[in-house]
């Protein structure tokens, strides 16, 4: 069964998959061996409700034939296996974005102090938006150079790149359903990872640098780098969002008091806050939970709850059957230089943990991939869990490419003529990690 939802699933037999060969230059069996997926997924036939029946038949999707056929072609990946799992979970992703209904808004007379707060608003946004890094500055001294410079021209979000990276042709309103649809194949799609700092290479947080690295360059990145460019995607889409920072917890003793390391963001939709999150690694949000505290919440893979003591919240999630903590935060306002701060710090400290290991990490559709160094993991959400140490770096390479879909070649590409050799030095300082 392909779940959509908790009360609705769809049997496998209404799937028709067929294996072809890709398309695109040869080599590696690419085009010599039928690995990618060819799915066909008949709406009208299918068991799906009325409503989200004639909710799909509505979107104007390119992947929809005038007959009520959903076509979708996967060929991403080097195995069948890879392939069909793609397929599938975008043929999911397809059908949730149609699940949710839209709440109706009832229209109301705004009151003097509500028209005040959305002028202040709107004021302090634009004010946002005009905030900006100079070429030359230094990211390690930005926090003196953030200026009101309205002469220079904002770097615009490629919204149609972004989508066509993450694989979403849905609705553009923002809408809660738009939101989780977003979400959930961001973090499908691109990877958490810290190869940067692994390779001493800067951590950009500038949009047009994003933009390159994990979106034309098909790379990854941690939290500041994937929440900064989902933050810009929901902004030009309409969306109202506010910036947070977390104290992390995962994996730590109760009295050790982090710093603010971790980027979150506070997304309201139609006057309902809500957590979206696509950078903590391997426990990341893959669809957003609503800020309110002591209920469990479930999203496309684990359970998550919020707990509240005084202004403090702790994200929860429920991992065999147990409630771990992940991190704390309130909701205090953060700014673009208070990221750069903490980004400088994760990126460069010589004891940071993302300059000493390799920490990379992607949900899929039934499970979460990860690996640090070369221990590589399979959590699949039945509790199971595959682990096998990578021993060479071509395992270690592999994995990189075909479970995390990072381009390798693109950091190889930057003019560097020694980056290939930091690259494999940098792999092979991994497997002998574990040795």
């Amino acid at each position: 069964m392909l779940k959509i939802t908790e009360r609705t699933a769809l049997p496998l037999s209404e799937i028709e998959l067929s294996a072809v060969r890709s398309q695109g230059a040869g080599g590696q069996n690419v085009n010599k061996v039928a690995t990618a997926i060819h799915l066909r997924f008949d709406i009208a036939a299918s068991s799906l409700s009325p409503l989200y029946k004639e909710r799909l038949l509505k979107l104007d999707d390119s992947r929809i034939t005038k007959d009520g056929i959903i076509i979708i072609k996967a060929q991403q990946y080097r195995t069948q296996e890879q392939n069909k799992a793609d397929a599938l979970r975008r043929l999911q992703a397809l059908i949730i974005s149609v699940t949710v209904t839209p709440k109706k808004r009832k229209p109301t007379q705004p009151s003097r102090s509500v028209k005040r707060k959305r002028l202040d608003s709107k004021a302090k946004r634009g004010s946002l938006k005009r905030c900006v890094v100079t070429s030359e500055t230094d990211p390690v001294t930005a926090l003196g150079h953030y200026t009101m410079q309205s002469k220079q021209r904002p770097v615009a979000v490629e919204l149609d790149a972004y989508f066509h990276r993450i694989g979403y042709s849905g609705d553009r309103t923002p809408t809660l359903a738009t939101l989780q649809a977003i979400q959930e194949r961001h973090t499908q799609t691109i990877a958490f990872e810290n190869l940067n700092p692994l390779l001493k290479q800067p951590v950009s947080l500038n949009l047009a640098a994003l933009q390159q690295k994990l979106i034309h360059e098909k790379r990854g990145g941690y939290c500041f780098e994937q929440n900064l460019l989902l933050r810009a995607v929901l902004l030009a889409l309409g969306f109202e969002v506010k910036n947070l920072a977390a104290r992390v917890l995962w994996n730590l003793p109760a009295e050790i008091i982090t710093p603010r390391s971790h980027m979150l963001l506070q997304v309201t939709v139609d006057g309902a806050p809500c957590l979206a999150d696509v950078g903590f690694g391997g426990l990341t949000l893959t669809t957003p939970i609503a800020l309110v505290p002591d209920i469990e919440q479930s999203t496309s893979h684990e359970p998550f709850r919020l707990t509240k003591t005084d202004h403090i919240y702790i994200l929860q999630a429920k991992i065999r059957q147990e409630w771990q903590s992940l991190y704390q935060f309130d909701l205090q306002e953060q700014q673009l230089p208070d990221y750069e701060m903490s980004n400088w710090y994760v990126s460069t400290h010589p004891n940071s943990l993302f300059v000493n290991n390799l920490i990379v990490a992607r949900p899929d559709f039934n499970c979460r991939y990860a690996l640090q160094n070369n221990q590589f993991a399979v959590h699949y959400l039945d509790g199971q869990t595959e682990r096998h140490i990578l021993s060479t770096t071509a395992e270690l390479r592999a994995a990189l490419e075909n479970y995390f879909g990072l381009n390798l070649g693109a950091i190889t590409a930057l003019g560097d003529d020694k980056a290939p050799a930091k690259v494999e030095r940098m792999l092979q300082q991994m497997i002998e990690k574990s040795s």
